[in-house]
């Protein structure tokens, strides 16, 4: 049996890294959502970089059609 371990923070790094590009996000907001938005002005990325957090944050968050849409990377266990 294999016993490595994937380091979640990495993980979820890449997501971050992925998403933060209007493109991508909105490409994920499309299918997220059942959607087809094709215009990047339409999407104002709200993600909160470098922010005392009492808990936890989301990884990516996004203002699209009036609406707040936030997205969270999920690791399986």
């Amino acid at each position: 049996m294999n016993n490595e371990t994937v380091n979640r923070k990495y993980k979820d790094t890449v997501f971050r890294l992925l998403f933060k590009d209007k493109s991508n996000l909105l490409s994920l907001f499309n299918a997220v959502n059942d959607t087809d938005f094709s215009d990047e002005n339409d999407i104002k990325i709200t993600t909160l970089e470098n922010a005392i957090y009492m808990t936890s944050k989301n990884d990516i968050s996004c203002i699209i059609d009036m609406k707040l849409n936030l997205f969270e990377h999920q690791s399986t266990v």
